[in-house]
């Protein structure tokens, strides 16, 4: 029987927490961009910026979550990993070295999280 480390519980409970707040952030910056903006101390990023940024966000924790059981569903993962890089180049934008520092520890956390829910 071929079974998948994401049929571990602990690694399930994780993913799904992954799809909630990327559900969560993009309907925040898609929705209400102004507070949500500020909110995350993106205060230089244009409101164009913002929406986009949540709408991908939003995007991919949709997929996360809608793929649930599927032997497939670290890819959205892997893909809502990189999504990082573009919220840390808003930090770095407007001067915000701890803001980009932390979306990249985001960036390896959602990557390893992806490769734990990767079909063996």
């Amino acid at each position: 029987m071929r079974t998948t480390a994401a049929r571990h519980p602990a690694t399930t409970v994780v993913v799904t927490g992954v799809g909630l707040v990327g559900v969560g952030f993009g309907t925040l910056l898609t929705a209400a961009p102004r507070r949500g903006g500020r909110w995350l101390r993106l205060d230089a990023t244009s409101i164009r910026r913002r929406r986009t940024l949540g709408i991908v966000d939003l995007t991919l924790g949709v997929a996360i979550l809608g793929m649930r059981g599927s032997r497939r569903r670290w890819l959205p993962l892997a893909a809502h990993s990189v999504m990082h890089l573009p919220y840390a180049r808003e930090y770095l934008r407007d001067r915000r070295p701890v803001g980009a520092a932390v979306m990249c520890g985001l960036l390896a956390f959602d990557a390893v999280v992806a490769v734990a829910a990767r079909p063996r």
